[in-house]
């Protein structure tokens, strides 16, 4: 256990605009679940790629 204690983590956000909502309401959430994160220890914190298709063919991004 103490291995994994030891782990840098990140986390991927897809910054998803609810239904209803907008543009600045997700870069709030954005910006709290930056801040939350970083709280609990999380090394880095990344955004994927800007594509034009939500079935885009490239792997997750390497944060």
């Amino acid at each position: 256990m103490r291995r994994l204690a030891s782990t840098p983590l990140s986390v991927l956000d897809l910054a998803p605009i609810r239904q209803g909502g907008d543009v600045a309401e997700t870069f709030a959430n954005t910006v709290e679940l930056a801040r939350h994160v970083e709280a609990l220890g999380f090394q880095r914190y990344c955004w994927p790629s800007i594509t034009t298709s939500t079935a885009s063919p490239t792997p997750l991004p390497q944060c």
